[in-house]
C-alpha cells in the first residue's frame, strides 16, 4: 500500500546579487528529489512566491510568513547583506529551521560602497563563529555549490526523512546533478559551423546583405533623386500667357493666384529623393487604420474630407454616393486631406512634403534651367496631363486617374505633378500652406503653370476646401542624419512600451488625485498614451546627447546675422544682445533658455534636425523598460536639477549642458538609460507636437530647475503652452530620423576581409 508523500518545503534566502545561483538552486533541488521518491519538494523564492500588490502590512512581513511554513533554509551570500536577509536568517534560527549557509569568494572591495558592504558580511561570519550553532561553507562558481549542497542536502535528507522499507531510491552513484544535454541532430551541424567560421560568417553577412538591399529597393524604388547644383527658379518676365494670367487672375477660378515676378538661381546644397507617385487612398488606409488601432481622436482628426462627404450621403443621397465611390479605388490619388493630415501621414512614413523650391525643381527637371511655363515647355499641350477639358482638352470625363498611369503625365520619372490632385507643399510659417500643380478639375494652361502658387488654411474642421488636395512625398538625400550624428544616441525602430502602468502605485495616485482633486498641479499632468501599451516606431532616429547650449545657439544667430537672406521673423534677437551683455548669466555651456518654439524649429532646420516627437522623448526617457524616470522607477533627488536641488555655492541656476548629477549611494544619475543627459530637469524641453486643433501652441516635456521634477519630470508628462513663449525655464534638444539607408561598402570591406 502506497503512503502519501512528506512535504518538504526549501526557503532560498539572499541578497539580489546572486540571480543565477538562486535559480541554479531550483535545479539541484529538482534533481535531489530524484533520490528521495518518499518526498515531495516545493522551492519558496519571494520572486515567484509572493504574489504582487498592495499589502497592508510589510511586504516582509508576508515572506516570513511564507518562511514559517518552510523546513529549510539554504542562505547565500556574496558581496553584501541585506536587513531582510539577517531577518529571515534570525526568524528561521528563533524557530529552529534547519539551515544551510553559503558564502560565496570574491576579490576585494573596488570602492568605498563595496568595503562598507564587505564589513556587514564579515560581521555576520564573526557572529556564526561565535555562536558556533550554524556551520557555513564557501564556495567560488556554481559547480562548487551545486557540489555542497547537494550533498548537504541529501545528508540531512536521509537522517531528517528516512525511506520507509517500500520506497525505492536510486543508488548514490547515479547522481547527476545538472544532466548534460543529449545528443540530438543538431550536433554535427553546429561542429561544422564551428570549423568553419569563416564560412559560417560570410553566409550571414549574405543574409544581413539581403535584407539590408531589399529594404533600400523597397524604400527607394519609388523615388527618384534630384541631385544638389543650382537651378533658375520663377518665371521669365516675356511670357504673354503670364501677362494674361496676372491681369486676369481675379475671374478665374480657384484665385487668386501668386506668380512669381522675377526669375531665381536657388543653389541646392543637398539633394533630394521625391516620390514618382502622389499618395493612394489604399496608402493613407493603413496610415488611417495605424491610428485608429491607438488612438480614435487622431483617427477622426485625420479623415479626409471625400471619407467624411460619402459617410454623410450614403443613405440619403446613394446615387451622389455611387458617383463619387470610385473616388477611393486603392490606386487613385488621396482626396480632401489637409496640410496638418498630410504632415502627419509624412512623419508616419518618416519623411516630409517636398518644400516649394524641391517640387518646382523637380517639376521642371525635363529641362532644367529653362524656365518653362509647364514641364513640357512653354505651350500648354492637352492629353499629357489629367486636367479639365476646358483649353482644349478631349477628355469627355473629369476624374482622378491612377497615380501610375501615363495618363497623368511623366516628368523626368515622376508622374502627375501638373494635375490629378493639388500638391500641399511644406510651408513652415503662416496659417495657410502652399499648393501646387493644379488637379483633375482645373484648366491646366491656369493651374498647370510650373511657378503658380496658391494658398489654403492649414487647418479647417469640415474640410469642405481641400476636396482637390492631395500630396506626394519627400526625403532629403542625407535623411537628415549622416553628416551630423555626433553627439547624438540612436534609437532602433520597433515597439516601446509607452503610458500609465496600471501596477504602479506612483502612477495610480496621479491619476487619482488628477481625477478627485483638478485644482492640484497634478490637474496639468497630461496622459498621451493612456494606460501602457506598445507605441510602434517605424523609422528609427537619434536624438541629441545634451541640450542646446548657449554658445550653439549664439553661433546659429551669429550666422543669420552674417546671412540676412537666411533671417527668420520668428526668430527673435533680443536674446543676442543679453548673451552679449550679460555674459555672467548666459556662460556658454549653460542650457539655453528663453527660445520661443518657432526659434527652436529654427535652430533645428539650421542644424539639418527636428524637435523630437512626443513618442520619441518618451522613449528616451522612459526607455524598453517603461521607467518613470531616466534612472529608473525610484525618485533620486541627486540626479535631478529642479526646485529640491541642493545646489553647491557657485553653481548657477540652470547647469552646463554636459554636467554630471550623481548619487553615490544608489550610483544613479542624470543620465538617461540610452546615454542622454538631463533629459529631466535643468529646462523644460520643446516637443515636435501640437494638441489637436490648437496650432499656436505646442507641447513640452521635461520638468526645469524651478519646478518640482518628482512630478512634472514623469516619462509620461507633458503639457501645452503658446508657441510663442519665452521662459527662463524652457529650452531644447534636437533629433533626427534615421530612414533606411543601404551600405553596400561596408558589406563589400567584411566580405573582403573574410574571403
Amino acid at each position: 500500500m502506497n503512503t502519501p508523500s512528506k512535504a518538504v518545503k526549501i526557503f532560498v534566502a539572499s541578497a539580489g546579487d546572486l540571480p543565477d545561483e538562486r535559480n541554479r538552486i531550483v535545479q539541484i533541488i529538482h534533481q535531489v528529489s530524484k533520490l528521495h521518491r518518499h518526498l515531495t519538494f516545493d522551492t519558496v523564492k519571494w520572486e515567484t512566491d509572493i504574489e504582487s500588490g498592495r499589502y497592508d502590512t510589510r511586504i516582509q512581513s508576508r515572506i516570513n510568513d511564507e518562511l514559517n511554513t518552510c523546513d529549510i533554509l539554504l542562505f547565500l551570500v556574496n558581496k553584501r547583506i541585506g536587513k531582510f536577509s539577517l531577518e529571515e536568517y534570525k526568524l528561521a534560527v528563533k524557530k529552529k529551521k534547519k539551515i544551510f549557509i553559503y558564502f560565496q569568494k570574491f576579490p576585494s572591495a573596488s570602492n568605498t560602497q563595496e568595503a562598507a558592504d564587505l564589513i556587514k558580511v564579515f560581521e555576520f561570519k564573526e557572529e556564526l563563529n561565535k555562536e558556533n550553532k550554524t556551520l557555513y561553507l564557501e564556495f567560488e562558481n556554481l559547480d562548487q555549490l551545486e557540489t555542497k549542497i547537494t550533498r548537504d542536502l541529501n545528508l540531512f535528507l536521509e537522517k531528517a526523512f528516512p525511506a520507509d522499507a517500500d520506497s525505492k531510491q536510486l543508488p548514490a552513484d547515479t547522481i547527476t546533478v545538472v544532466p548534460k544535454p543529449e545528443t540530438n541532430w543538431l550536433d554535427p551541424i553546429i561542429s561544422f559551423l564551428r570549423a568553419n567560421w569563416k564560412l559560417t560568417l560570410s553566409g550571414i553577412l549574405l543574409i544581413l546583405f539581403i535584407f539590408d538591399f531589399s529594404s533600400y529597393y523597397r524604400f527607394y524604388k519609388n523615388m527618384v533623386l534630384i541631385p544638389a547644383g543650382e537651378y533658375m527658379l520663377g518665371r521669365k518676365n516675356d511670357s504673354p500667357l503670364l501677362d494674361f494670367l496676372e491681369k486676369n487672375k481675379d475671374h478665374l477660378k480657384e484665385s487668386p493666384y501668386i506668380l512669381e515676378t522675377d526669375s531665381l538661381l536657388y543653389d541646392l546644397k543637398e539633394g533630394f529623393y521625391i516620390s514618382k507617385f502622389e499618395v493612394t487612398n489604399k496608402e493613407y488606409r493603413e496610415f488611417l487604420e495605424s491610428l485608429k488601432s491607438k488612438n480614435n481622436t487622431q483617427y477622426i482628426l485625420h479623415k479626409p474630407y471625400l471619407h467624411i462627404f460619402l459617410d454623410t450621403i450614403q443613405r440619403k443621397h446613394p446615387e451622389l454616393y455611387n458617383y463619387f465611390k470610385p473616388y477611393l479605388e486603392d490606386e487613385l490619388p488621396v482626396l480632401g486631406v489637409s496640410y496638418d493630415d498630410a504632415i502627419a501621414y509624412a512623419k508616419w512614413k518618416g519623411m516630409s512634403l517636398p518644400d516649394s523650391y524641391q517640387w518646382e525643381i523637380a517639376a521642371r527637371s525635363n529641362n532644367p534651367n529653362q524656365l518653362t511655363l509647364f514641364p513640357w515647355g512653354n505651350d500648354f499641350v492637352s492629353g499629357i496631363s489629367n486636367t479639365s477639358k476646358k483649353n482644349g482638352s478631349k477628355k469627355k470625363e473629369v476624374k482622378p486617374l491612377p497615380v501610375n498611369s501615363s495618363e497623368v503625365g511623366i516628368t523626368h520619372g515622376i508622374f502627375g505633378l501638373i494635375g490629378n490632385a493639388d500638391e500641399w507643399v511644406y510651408t513652415e510659417e503662416g496659417e495657410t500652406a502652399e499648393i501646387r500643380g493644379g488637379h483633375f478639375d482645373i484648366g491646366g494652361a491656369v493651374g498647370g503653370v510650373i511657378h503658380n502658387k496658391r494658398y489654403k488654411d492649414k487647418s479647417d474642421k469640415d474640410k469642405t476646401t481641400y476636396f482637390y488636395n492631395g500630396f506626394r512625398l519627400a526625403v532629403r538625400e542625407s535623411n537628415a542624419i549622416d553628416k551630423n550624428t555626433s553627439g547624438m544616441v540612436f534609437f532602433k525602430a520597433g515597439k516601446y512600451p509607452l503610458g500609465y502602468k496600471i501596477k504602479s502605485p506612483l502612477l495610480k495616485l496621479c491619476k487619482e488625485v488628477k481625477d478627485v482633486a483638478p485644482g492640484t498641479f497634478l490637474n496639468q499632468v497630461v496622459f498621451p498614451f493612456a494606460e501602457e501599451n506598445k507605441v510602434n516606431i517605424k523609422v528609427p532616429f537619434y536624438i541629441d546627447k545634451y541640450e542646446v547650449s548657449v554658445e550653439k545657439y549664439e553661433n546659429f544667430l551669429n550666422y543669420l546675422e552674417r546671412n540676412p537672406g537666411h533671417k527668420s521673423d520668428n526668430v527673435s534677437y533680443d536674446i543676442l544682445r543679453e548673451i552679449r551683455n550679460q555674459k555672467e548669466l548666459f556662460e556658454p555651456d549653460l542650457a539655453v533658455t528663453g527660445v520661443s518654439w518657432d526659434a527652436a524649429n529654427a535652430y533645428a532646420k539650421w542644424k539639418g534636425k527636428k524637435l523630437p516627437s512626443v513618442e520619441q522623448m518618451a522613449i528616451a526617457i522612459a526607455g524598453p523598460n517603461n521607467h518613470l524616470f531616466p534612472w529608473g522607477d525610484n525618485w533620486c533627488s541627486k540626479c535631478c536639477n529642479d526646485i529640491n536641488y541642493e545646489k553647491e555655492e557657485n553653481e548657477t541656476y540652470i547647469l552646463p549642458v554636459e554636467s554630471l548629477l550623481l548619487d553615490k549611494n544608489t550610483m544613479q544619475s542624470c543620465v538617461s538609460w540610452c546615454g542622454a543627459f538631463h533629459l529631466t530637469g535643468n529646462v523644460k524641453e520643446w516637443l515636435d507636437n501640437s494638441p489637436p486643433e490648437e496650432r499656436k501652441k505646442a507641447f513640452f516635456a521635461g520638468g526645469s530647475w524651478k519646478e518640482n521634477c518628482q512630478a512634472f519630470g514623469l516619462s509620461f508628462y507633458n503639457f501645452a503652452v503658446d508657441k510663442d513663449s519665452q521662459s527662463d525655464f524652457i529650452g531644447f534638444r534636437c533629433a533626427a530620423n534615421a530612414p533606411h539607408k543601404f551600405t553596400w561598402k561596408i558589406y563589400q570591406a567584411l566580405f573582403a576581409k573574410l574571403l
